[in-house]
């Protein structure tokens, strides 16, 4: 498969995963906002850790 499939694939699963978490953040409530803001960053992190493995 060539590399810019691969690429593209992995940016839009990784945009619809994070748009998915985001709203369950938003949805949640009585959660302050900070813990909505180091969650959604933590899940970031972990996306971004998964497509830049070798």
């Amino acid at each position: 498969m060539r590399p810019i499939f691969v690429t593209v694939g992995l940016l839009a699963l990784s945009n619809v995963f994070m748009t998915i978490a985001w709203y369950f953040h938003l949805k949640q409530e009585g959660w302050p906002l900070w813990k909505a803001i180091l969650i959604s960053f933590g899940l970031l992190i972990a996306a971004v850790v998964v497509m830049f493995q070798d």
